[in-house]
């Protein structure tokens, strides 16, 4: 199995960085890799980078964004439509309920 790029090793150093530019290609290798194939460690990676950037809200509130967004636009291209981002809540990632709609 290849070693993601979002690995236990890396996760402290991402979750401390204000600027997520250079996540965006581990973001979305991980997110590909679980909606796409269901795979469990990217599951895992993606909620312990959450995990570790609870400690700083400005850090939450960027990777709170990036998963939504990156997550919408993988789906998406794998063809969903209208498709909803995804989010951490209680140690999962699950589907996030827009304001204006109710699941």
């Amino acid at each position: 199995m290849k070693k993601m790029l979002l690995n236990d090793g890396s996760i402290n150093k991402y979750a401390n960085y204000h600027s997520r530019a250079h996540l965006q290609k581990a973001l979305v290798e991980c997110f590909e890799a679980f909606i796409k194939n269901n795979d469990q460690n990217a599951h895992d990676q993606l909620v312990s980078l959450w995990k570790a950037a609870e400690l700083d809200k400005d850090n939450l509130a960027s990777l709170r964004t990036q998963y939504n967004t990156l997550s919408k636009r993988i789906k998406k291209k794998n063809g969903e439509v209208d498709p909803l981002g995804l989010t951490v809540k209680d140690g999962l990632l699950v589907n996030v309920v827009p304001r204006n709609r109710q699941l």
